[in-house]
């Protein structure tokens, strides 16, 4: 082989390895892409554990006569002032406490009270309107000075 046919070769060889060691470097650059795409999308906000959102209420009114029977209705509303769900509690007694899960579309929470005394009924509302945190427990607490009146807050 003559040096001209030596150095045509070796060249040839050179640029077949650029071309390897290119082709290599954009494949693992593509691969390097994919991992972060893979990774950052491994820890995404969607994948958290949301506690239900919750209420507790609580009743204490210990001046409360025994001749009268007291029911309670919670009703859960929407961001646009729909009613979507309630619970119901018959003849409560003093030192009441239940926890409730609320709607998963509720926001607040009012309370409607039903007093009973023979065959007389009054109604009212309590003036107070209970905003619910999602995922979190939300105390409601009605006593004999809670304020109560006809209308709905």
């Amino acid at each position: 082989m003559t040096l001209p046919m030596l150095v045509w070769q070796y060249c040839n060889k050179i640029r077949l390895i650029q071309s390897t060691m290119k082709n290599l470097k954009y494949l693992s650059l593509m691969l390097l892409c994919a991992a972060m795409v893979l990774s950052f999308s491994a820890c995404s906000d969607d994948d958290e554990v949301v506690n239900d959102t919750t209420y507790t209420f609580m009743y204490y009114d210990v001046e409360q006569p025994e001749v009268f029977e007291i029911d309670v209705t919670l009703f859960e509303y929407n961001d646009k002032e729909e009613r979507i769900a309630q619970n119901t509690i018959e003849n409560i007694e003093d030192g009441f406490s239940k926890q409730f899960v609320a709607n998963k579309n509720a926001q607040k929470v009012k309370v409607y009270l039903t007093t009973r005394y023979n065959s007389s009924s009054v109604y009212n509302w309590v003036q107070q309107v209970y905003y619910l945190e999602p995922g979190k427990d939300t105390k409601i607490e009605v006593t004999g000075t809670s304020i109560v009146g006809t209308s709905e807050p």
